[in-house]
């Protein structure tokens, strides 16, 4: 892991654990969701247009995730 991703984790981490425990309500659910978040950020930094501050851009990503989740669990419940 870069010194670079470790400082971001360290930095923003926890704040970024809670808010994602806050959409999905299961912890462990939360932490595979912020791992996520921060294993994209690390593959696709250079995409990071900084239009918001980091911590905005990775409190929105888990948001977006646990969205796209919820509207393909929503459609499965369909079938």
């Amino acid at each position: 892991m870069s010194e670079h991703l470790a400082a971001i984790m360290e930095e923003h981490g926890e704040y970024c654990l809670r808010v994602a425990s806050l959409y999905v309500k299961d912890w462990t659910i939360a932490e595979e969701i912020v791992q996520d978040v921060f294993f994209a950020y690390y593959r696709q930094q250079n995409l990071f247009e900084q239009r918001s501050s980091l911590k905005t851009y990775l409190v929105k990503a888990p948001y977006i995730k646990v969205m796209i989740i919820y509207e393909v669990g929503k459609t499965n419940d369909i079938y």
